[in-house]
């Protein structure tokens, strides 16, 4: 019913700035209100998305998830929110 994903301190965007919590909330958040309809509808199945520390994020899943959820949210793509 919940993960943490801890991001590896070396993750680097292309334009070599590192990859944070706060990129990875900032994704979340973006596709879960703009992305596209199957992104959507998954996205929304978090009841809550925490910043645990500058590496780390964690996600409490509410009603409907199943067991591919936490598999769906590893593969989620991260965008650079400074970017944005």
């Amino acid at each position: 019913s919940a993960v943490t994903f801890h991001i590896n301190p070396a993750a680097r965007f292309s334009d070599g700035t590192p990859v944070t919590a706060e990129d990875v909330l900032f994704s979340f958040e973006t596709l879960r209100d703009h992305g596209r309809p199957n992104m959507r509808r998954v996205y929304k199945l978090a009841a809550e998305a925490k910043i645990t520390g500058p590496h780390s994020i964690h996600f409490t899943f509410g009603d409907g998830h199943d067991r591919e959820t936490v598999m769906i949210f590893a593969m989620m793509p991260v965008l650079s929110k400074a970017w944005w």
